[in-house]
């Protein structure tokens, strides 16, 4: 139950902190460009830039989607008994997550969204 409660305390921390920052990690500029590198010259989120460096400025939070994107895979699969269930739920679920990427498009490069679909 410990690692359990770990899993779901992280990434709620992550965006936590994330948030607290929001208005930093997504500057009102009008050009995309020069918003990422004041966000990413920005010297009082260092400490976090691991968690948006290669996201757009709009979506800072995304490490945390990605992060219960893969705990779902890892952690709920088990639970779907063996066989057929598990891989239509399987399919099901990597079939959204294609859709989610393809819509969300998270990542400032273009090659990366590509990728990631």
């Amino acid at each position: 139950w410990v690692f359990i409660i770990c899993y779901q305390v992280l990434p709620i921390m992550m965006l936590a902190l994330l948030y607290v920052k929001r208005s930093e990690l997504n500057p009102k500029v009008t050009d995309v460009e020069s918003a990422l590198k004041e966000r990413d010259s920005d010297p009082k989120l260092a400490h976090l830039r691991f968690l948006f460096v290669e996201y757009n400025g709009t979506q800072w939070y995304w490490e945390i989607v990605e992060f219960y994107r893969r705990i779902t895979f890892i952690s709920l699969m088990p639970f779907f008994g063996k066989g057929s269930a598990r891989t239509g739920v399987g399919c099901c679920l990597s079939l959204l997550s294609v859709i989610v990427y393809r819509e969300a498009c998270p990542y400032h490069n273009g090659a990366t969204n590509v990728l990631a679909v």
